[in-house]
């Protein structure tokens, strides 16, 4: 949770600077709109790490090479090896939720998006956890709970949230503050954390 902490304030730091946009999850598989930083590089001069020099990489900074989850090494919901253990909430289609990717549409500011938003999570992906709010979990239910926790479109359970901690994960919200979610609440919206 203190990992998250850290993330939610140099997240607002980056929005402080920058007219309250969202970092971009990446913005490098399209014409250069803003920059070619991902979210995790645009943190790390909030967090001691400066940008790299010229565009692009080195990625993924978050979660791997600093701030890692602690609960990893005792946990059966690991990312792969060498992928970040913490992801931002993201829309992959044309219209943005919470942050933006490639050469769509920037991310709206932070202060449209409501507080119970979740910004960044326990992720078992490459610095993702796709948003419900556009591909809900809809499909089936994977791990026989009777809640359903996977749809075709992203193709991994949980959207790659990972509930490592207690059958739950822990998520830092667009007010900065920090919070266990229970997988059972992750999954059925409680609260509308999944955002717009």
């Amino acid at each position: 949770m203190n990992n998250l902490r850290q993330i939610g304030l140099a997240t607002h730091g980056y929005m402080d600077d920058n007219n309250g946009w969202v970092p971009p999850f990446e913005n490098s598989d399209g014409p250069n709109v803003w920059d070619d930083f991902d979210w995790c590089t645009h943190l790390g001069p909030y967090l001691g790490k400066p940008l790299p020099a010229g565009p692009g990489g080195p990625f993924h900074q978050v979660g791997i090479n600093y701030l890692r989850c602690p609960t990893l090494n005792v946990s059966p919901f690991q990312p792969p090896v060498g992928w970040a253990t913490y992801g931002i909430n993201l829309n992959w289609d044309n219209t943005p939720n919470v942050t933006s990717f490639g050469n769509r549409p920037r991310a709206p500011v932070s202060t449209s998006l409501p507080a119970s938003t979740f910004l960044v999570g326990d992720s078992g992906g490459d610095r993702i956890i796709f948003s419900p709010s556009h591909w809900p979990f809809i499909t089936s239910d994977l791990d026989n709970d009777g809640i359903n926790d996977f749809t075709v479109n992203t193709g991994v359970i949980y959207n790659l949230a990972s509930p490592r901690h207690g059958r739950g994960l822990n998520f830092v919200f667009m007010d900065g503050h920090v919070e266990w979610v229970s997988l059972k609440d992750f999954l059925t919206n409680k609260n509308n954390l999944w955002g717009p």
